[in-house]
């Protein structure tokens, strides 16, 4: 965004959405510094505008040349190891889930789970070899992200509109809880999904959730509302945000008010069976 402003009137705020600036910014390198967000290979800026995070999405963001030096995120505090690899395990698993998916996100997007599920309890225990091979990990994740996120990026936002927390933990927390939600998928995808998520070939996307808590939890991130500290009775409103401010329409269950604010609620003491039981039996339409 700092690039495109140097060439472009304005502030970040008049290029929220798809945008096409009139002027080409200065070439790009990016060099990432987390092991999670994957930006240095996506179309998307991000900024807090207002307390909502906001999108600006451009080809001029695409970057002409990336670095990735392990050397500079192997001193990362393990809060941060955490929270931003398990923002790279929420873009590949969420890519996977979106309808939009391809066969090149896909590839992506499982190198990437099986990088992450291998390594970030190594890196978050101070292994600074399994650390860069996150940052690979988010490299990859961040090629997947071009098939878009579901529903768990739009709870994490409704998250942390209420408590203020890192994107990658408020992500990580709604992700089992977004398998479950999405778990009548298309049987390839959800074996593909599965199989990355459990490391054996599988279709069960519950197995597959619990992996994902349980790796939530063992890196000290928050697996329910209530340990992330959300107040209670903002249920409602947390749903109204998701749906409305967040839509994805990519995401394989319509997202509408009454389901999104019953899964909640089962986020609100970690109930993953009852998660899984919101769109069990439901039609799809």
């Amino acid at each position: 965004m700092i690039a495109l402003l140097v060439t472009n009137d304005g502030t970040s705020s008049d290029w929220f959405g798809a945008v096409e600036p009139p002027h080409r910014p200065p070439e790009l390198v990016l060099v990432p510094t987390t092991v999670g967000t994957g930006a240095e290979v996506t179309r998307v800026s991000m900024i807090t505008d207002g307390g909502e995070k906001r999108i600006a999405a451009s080809a001029a963001f695409v970057p002409d040349l990336v670095v990735l030096d392990e050397r500079l995120v192997a001193d990362l505090p393990a809060p941060v190891v955490a929270s931003t690899g398990l923002d790279a395990l929420a873009h590949a698993s969420e890519s996977i889930l979106a309808s939009s998916s391809t066969p090149l996100t896909e590839v992506h997007a499982e190198t990437a789970i099986r990088l992450v599920t291998g390594n970030l309890d190594a890196a978050y225990g101070g292994d600074r070899d399994a650390t860069g091979r996150l940052l690979v990990a988010a490299y990859h994740a961040g090629l997947a992200l071009n098939a878009g996120v579901v529903l768990g990026h739009s709870l994490g936002y409704a998250v942390n509109h209420e408590r203020p927390l890192p994107h990658g933990t408020t992500t990580g927390l709604a992700l089992p809880y977004t398998i479950a939600y999405n778990h009548r998928v298309e049987e390839r995808r959800a074996t593909l999904l599965a199989s990355a998520l459990v490391g054996e070939p599988t279709r069960d996307l519950r197995a597959a959730a619990e992996e994902v808590l349980a790796l939530v939890r063992r890196v000290g991130q928050p697996g329910s509302l209530n340990e992330a500290g959300v107040p209670a009775g903002v249920e409602d409103a947390m749903a109204r945000r998701t749906v409305e401010l967040y839509p994805r329409p990519t995401n394989p269950e319509p997202m509408n008010l009454e389901r999104v604010r019953a899964l909640l609620t089962t986020m609100r003491d970690g109930d993953l069976e009852g998660a899984f039981a919101v769109t069990t039996g439901m039609e799809s339409a």
